[in-house]
């Protein structure tokens, strides 16, 4: 019964590699297995009945010329070791001949050969024959392409080996082994490899950044792990890469945190990808310093590891510059959070408890349009160390300092997180009102609330700009 037989080459997965702003780590891609089934003929008759064989070649859309080269130097090969063949034959090659005894076809994946599947791809897949079996048309030997010019030739003549019918023991001596043989780029299909970008989390165009990175990693002399054609098509539909800036990169592979400049799969010489790779870039730098991080996640899709030549550029750490971001004095909420927690200090009489808490309720309630999106709301708290808004009601009128007549103070903290040394936003604030009136103690309380939500000159909500106003009344009701 004709059949056909395999050889076996396991699916390769990749985990991914980040150039941090801490050291990571890159786990390395599984070797590849070799597993054959042979089925073999006996006696002197072949299935073709015929003492030479005609072998031609589709290599479809590898146009390379080594891929022709391999199956005439395979079929010369087993010319030149005939006695080990079960057949007596010899194989004529013919690229292109009409009416071939042999048709060698190349294809990027081989995921069936006879009952068997693989999630990745086999070397290649051949008609085999029981005895006394023969062949009435064309024998098939279906070999993987993408693989290196030696690869491919060690490839074909193991196939060959197969329809020929050469038993293990029979095997030359200098029969080539095929363990883990090298790929000609990651990609099997031929062809350029597409690069997509999605910028839409970019807040300028970013594309002329990402053609800069692929066209620095195909100059010759650059170290590398494979050489493949990188075309940049930033709204391709199907590409096999896409470059995606995200706010945040928080993870890649087993590493996670706050400091990942991007991530990128890391690819050697041995491994392969079928599904579409994705190499993720954080938002919110510099032009140079987000040129430097595609080049380095285009370094490991190289199969670059940190500490690997071009140095230092394949450093695990790198210091990026922030573009600049707006400080909190401009943006319409200086905060990270609408709940806001709040402490009253000091010994405040009833009454002006109830001030403060008629200054809380008015900003609660929007402060008549003061806030033109978010508006918060505080959260009563016993423990002034955790509060965000500490308010210190107090009968000295030293309070705010030495000197000072009385009135009151306020002051904000937060965080930069760019090369300024303006805060971009506030973690917490605090407001001292000092032997104040204590008709007044609402809006000196609401005064500086108003101060540590942004407000500047001309930004305060009428009852508190202080132009004639009615400090002692009930101005927020």
């Amino acid at each position: 019964m004709r059949a056909r037989v395999l050889v076996v080459a396991a699916l390769l997965l990749v985990a991914g590699c980040g150039g941090q702003a801490n050291p990571g780590a890159t786990t390395d891609a599984a070797e590849t297995s070799d597993a054959t089934t042979v089925e073999t003929t006996t006696g002197p008759a072949n299935p073709w009945q015929s003492e030479q064989l005609t072998v031609a070649v589709q290599t479809g859309a590898y146009t390379d010329p080594g891929y022709v080269a391999a199956v005439r130097r395979a079929t010369a090969y087993w010319n030149d070791h005939a006695a080990a063949s079960a057949y007596d034959v010899e194989l004529s090659f013919e690229r292109n001949a009409s009416n071939p005894d042999v048709v060698v076809e190349y294809t990027s994946r081989l995921q069936v050969c006879g009952g068997e599947t693989s999630t990745g791809t086999f070397y290649s897949c051949t008609d085999t024959y029981d005895s006394g079996e023969t062949e009435q048309g064309t024998s098939t030997v279906e070999l993987a392409g993408g693989y290196t010019a030696n690869a491919t030739e060690r490839i074909a003549t193991r196939a060959f080996a197969r329809l020929l019918s050469v038993s293990d023991g029979d095997e030359p001596a200098d029969f080539p082994e095929l363990s883990n043989p090298a790929n000609r780029d990651p990609w099997p299909e031929p062809g350029p490899v597409v690069v997509s970008v999605d910028q839409t989390a970019a807040s300028r165009n970013v594309t002329p950044l990402v053609e800069q990175a692929v066209a620095y990693w195909e100059r010759d002399g650059v170290t590398k792990n494979y050489t493949a054609d990188f075309r940049v098509a930033p709204n391709a539909s199907n590409p096999d890469v896409v470059v995606r800036f995200e706010p945040n990169v928080t993870s890649c592979g087993v590493e996670s945190g706050t400091s990942i400049l991007g991530c990128a799969p890391v690819f050697g010489v041995h491994d392969r990808t079928y599904e579409q790779e994705t190499i993720e870039i954080e938002t919110g730098y510099t032009d140079e310093s987000t040129l430097e991080t595609l080049k380095h996640e285009f370094g490991h899709l190289h199969g670059r590891l940190h500490g690997q030549a071009p140095m230092p550029l394949m450093n695990a750490t790198s210091d990026a510059t922030r573009l600049p971001i707006p400080d909190a004095r401009t943006v319409a909420y200086p905060w990270r959070t609408t709940n806001v927690s709040v402490a009253v200090e000091g010994e405040p009489t009833e009454f002006e408890q109830e001030q403060v808490d008629a200054a809380l309720g008015y900003f609660e309630s929007g402060a008549e349009g003061f806030f033109a999106a978010e508006t918060p709301s505080f959260a009563r708290t016993q423990n002034a160390s955790a509060a965000d808004i500490v308010i210190t009601v107090s009968d000295d009128g030293s309070a705010c300092g030495d000197g000072y007549g009385g009135g009151s103070c306020g002051s904000v903290r937060g965080y930069s997180t760019d090369a300024d040394d303006a805060l971009e936003y506030y973690t917490e604030a605090e407001i001292t009102t000092a032997n104040a009136d204590e008709d007044s103690v609402a809006w000196h309380v609401g005064y500086w609330l108003a101060y540590a939500f942004g407000a500047q000159d001309g930004e305060f909500p009428e009852p508190l700009d202080g132009q004639n106003d009615d400090r002692d009344g009930r101005w927020w009701e």
